[in-house]
């Protein structure tokens, strides 16, 4: 990846030995990528990651006591992965490294949410931020070893136009979103910090495929890459304080295959 979009599409030495009824989301932290499936009583799994693909995927020594359903989510930050299972349940966190996971551990206090479940959540700067479904207000909590703090509702509701965002990620001080169902939708961004969410903002161009039931997106050095289903091109564009750059496709499709339910970046 780089700012001209996409490499050579590679396959890894090995499958994915996770199961379970939906992909599994996976996060990606100091050179490893941590994969939790979206199924209580299935371990999760991990693998080194680099310039020449995946290593060994292993099990962690625990099964992930929560459910994270379709509508769940990790993210890592600071050596801990935190996941959002769905509304008016415990989140869990554990530490993460080369040796994989720690010892899972429920937050304080239950996820608080308006409507359906956590679709998305990622991590800046000591922060978890979380987005429900559209015309539902988002929450987010700090995030330390200790787990999380108190979840607070953003100031104003996710305005997005379709049922919910599918992927928010975050950048240098702001969130990215871009709807499910998101052919001929507009994404958005808002600045984060200690105060939650700032104005949410439309970006200047609709995306131009839709991601899906399982399409997913990744933010590296300034851009965002964004893969809908196999055999379709993918897309990319700049991100900044200005919102989303031009949408650009990628000079080949995603490989024929499973569509991918879970990407990260490294």
């Amino acid at each position: 990846m780089s700012s001209s979009g996409f490499g050579t599409w590679t396959a890894g030495s090995a499958v994915f030995p996770g199961s379970g009824p939906a992909g599994p989301s996976c996060a990606t932290y100091n050179g490893y990528i941590y994969c939790v499936n979206q199924q209580s009583g299935l371990y999760p799994y991990y693998a080194s990651v680099g310039s020449s693909g995946f290593g060994t995927w292993t099990a962690g020594s625990a099964v992930f006591p929560g459910t994270l359903v379709n509508a769940g989510t990790c993210a890592t930050y600071n050596g801990y992965i935190y996941c959002e299972t769905s509304k008016n349940n415990y989140p869990y966190y554990a530490s993460v490294g080369s040796s994989g996971f720690g010892t899972w551990t429920a937050g304080s206090a239950v996820y608080l949410t308006g409507v359906g479940n956590p679709v998305t959540c990622a991590t800046y700067n000591g922060y978890i931020y979380c987005i429900d479904n559209s015309g539902a207000y988002p929450y987010y909590a700090s995030v330390g070893s200790s787990g999380f703090g108190t979840w607070t509702a953003g100031s104003s509701v996710y305005p997005g136009g379709f049922i919910r965002p599918h992927y928010c990620g975050t950048y240098n001080g702001y969130i990215y979103c871009i709807d499910s169902n998101s052919i001929g939708q507009y994404p958005y961004y808002a600045s984060v910090g200690s105060s939650g969410f700032g104005t949410w903002t439309a970006g200047s161009a609709t995306y131009p495929v839709g991601l899906g039931a399982t399409g997913t997106c990744g933010i590296y050095n300034g851009y965002i890459y964004c893969i809908s289903s196999n055999g379709a091109y993918p897309y990319y564009a700049s991100v900044s304080s200005s919102g989303f750059g031009t949408w650009t496709a990628g000079s080949s499709v995603y490989p024929s295959g499973v569509t991918p339910s879970s990407c990260a970046t490294s």
